[in-house]
């Protein structure tokens, strides 16, 4: 197949999404591991005042990786944003109705504060009774929150996003739980990836237990999620692909339903070896790999180390080395936010420093992967345009795919188009 250089691959780039926003002619449906509903307010005025966000929040009987719960946000009048915190990866919903609150100072130069609910994965989700409010002069004083107790009709509140479809998740306001008055909202996820028993199974790989799914059939293709995803971050991608493949989708350890052994250092090189010693548990000899972002580390590896198991390589978001991923410096602040946290964060501290740290390689080490590859990323990617550029000149025979207007997130935002490409890539190295 030719390599294409980076200015045609743009040109290509520019084609694909012209037609693609050319095909839209019907309503677009989202298809997403979670949903979420949220609203702003204009808090200039409060500039420097402690502020806190209370809600309540309850599941059904559910996995542990289905969870709920608000995120609250400051965006600041320059454009950027100020205080940050989202409760679903923090604190767990149980079945019993509980409180949860957000803490905050309203930044300099604040301008509105965003507060929305969330849920991920399969389950029911329930909230109610949400209280937004701000200390002044030592006294703290409510802010006007529509509907907080999701009594409205919900045409007639300024919670967002209900006129948006989703194919894995339904939105009401429920009379069957409600923690006050007569309703809550109810967030309903279902078949979602990643937890379908149907399609699971675990097997033991390098000390620890390892979940996957299988759909389709035909030549094996190896999906490899991000740091902080599991399995469902392929939600957009397992039914088009399904339909030519067999996709494979694996839990990296300590994500997802894959368990974690905390003696031994989260590296890259570890978890390609976990990869390899999978294959070789669930019998399959090679397969295509889609890696994206640490997943497209783990698969540059696999290509590098194991080269004998990879029959194709599209690597989507990925560096070689930390300077690599711009501002670098902000996984010490992750590292520092997550060491302020209660509880158990060891797996959330380990992937923090896994990125921080490594990988650690040069660009002359890809020279030997003979592997046909894709390397790909968005012209907005949290990864340096140049670094991405590099690794495809390192590669013998690679093909580089920068798509414009695009960032990290292109395989969960854009689905449609990304799909598009590797397809491509994939036909081609079969002719």
């Amino acid at each position: 197949m030719r390599q294409y250089s980076y200015t045609v691959w743009m040109a290509i780039g520019l084609l694909l999404t012209s037609a693609y926003l050319h095909a839209q002619t019907t309503e677009k449906v989202y298809v997403r591991s979670w949903r979420s509903t949220s609203q702003k307010l204009d808090v200039a005025e409060y500039e420097g005042l402690p502020f806190r966000v209370q809600y309540w929040g309850r599941k059904s009987p559910s996995p542990a990786s289905a969870n709920g719960g608000m995120y609250t946000r400051v965006d600041k009048s320059d454009g950027t944003v100020g205080f940050f915190e989202n409760l679903m990866y923090i604190e767990a919903l149980t079945t019993e109705w509980q409180r949860f609150q957000i803490n905050g100072t309203f930044d300099s130069l604040a301008s509105q504060l965003a507060f929305g609910l969330m849920a991920e994965n399969n389950g029911d989700f329930y909230f109610d009774d949400i209280l937004v409010e701000v200390k002044v002069n030592g006294q703290w004083q409510p802010l006007p929150v529509s509907n907080p107790g999701f009594e409205d009709p919900m045409e007639h509140d300024q919670w967002g996003g209900r006129d948006v479809r989703y194919k894995h998740f339904d939105r009401d306001y429920s009379q069957e739980y409600a923690r006050s008055g007569n309703h809550s909202l109810h967030f309903h996820g279902h078949d979602i990836i990643g937890n379908l028993a149907w399609a699971g199974n675990y097997v033991d790989a390098n000390g620890v237990s390892l979940y996957y799914e299988t759909y389709g059939e035909g030549e094996p293709l190896l999906m490899l999620h991000g740091n902080g995803q599991s399995i469902s971050a392929f939600l957009a991608q397992v039914d088009t692909f399904a339909e030519h493949y067999q996709v494979i989708l694996l839990d990296s350890r300590g994500r997802g339903n894959s368990t974690y052994d905390h003696g031994s250092e989260l590296t890259y090189a570890l978890q390609a070896e976990d990869v390899s010693q999978f294959l070789d548990a669930i019998g399959v000899e090679a397969a295509h790999v889609v890696g994206w972002s640490d997943g497209g580390i783990i698969g540059l590896l696999m290509a590098k180390d194991y080269p004998e198991k990879v029959l194709s390589l599209v690597a989507m978001g990925a560096n070689i080395f930390p300077n690599g991923v711009k501002n670098p410096e902000d996984m010490q602040e992750a590292i520092e936010y997550y060491e302020s946290l209660e509880g158990d964060q060891r797996i959330n501290l380990d992937r923090m420093k896994m990125m921080m740290y490594y990988p650690q390689l040069d660009f002359a080490d890809l020279s030997v992967i003979t592997t046909p590859t894709l390397i790909m990323a968005g012209d907005e990617d949290v990864i340096e345009n140049m670094h991405t550029v590099r690794i495809f000149e390192a590669i013998p025979q690679a093909q580089l795919a920068i798509v414009p207007d695009e960032g990290h997130y292109l395989p969960s935002q854009n689905p449609e188009l990304f799909n598009e490409y590797v397809f491509r890539f994939l036909n081609g190295i079969a002719e």
